[in-house]
């Protein structure tokens, strides 16, 4: 998945793998987690390596008079400004800039509208 965020946004820790790799990865954290307390195989559904995830959680970051979508920074230090997000699928993707549009279009909701 390309990112033009990625190794600043925090949301994302795991794309200097390759897809296999983030499978495998996750596959044995799982495994790990539940080895107390399960022991048959477990079955693996794979995404698409972009746009697969059907919600997301975004700040709103205010920069004068415009807001902007933001994620935490990797370090746990701050804030980064996004303009693509390519994990939340590809309706959710072009809604929700979209939606930046009409609240920077608002007067009210660009000034009142936090977090």
């Amino acid at each position: 998945m390309e990112c033009k965020h990625f190794a600043e946004c925090g949301s994302c820790s795991l794309y200097d793998m390759s897809y296999d790799e983030q499978v495998s990865q996750k596959s044995r954290v799982v495994r790990e987690y539940l080895e107390p307390y399960y022991s048959q195989s477990i079955s693996e559904y794979l995404s698409p390596d972009s746009h697969y995830r059907s919600r997301g959680e975004y700040r709103i970051w205010h920069d004068g008079d415009i807001c902007s979508y933001a994620m935490g920074h990797i370090s746990k230090k701050g804030a980064v400004t996004i303009t693509q997000c390519p994990k939340v699928t590809k309706p959710i993707e072009s809604k929700m800039w979209r939606l930046l549009e009409c609240i920077n279009g608002s007067m009210m909701l660009s000034h009142r509208l936090f977090s």
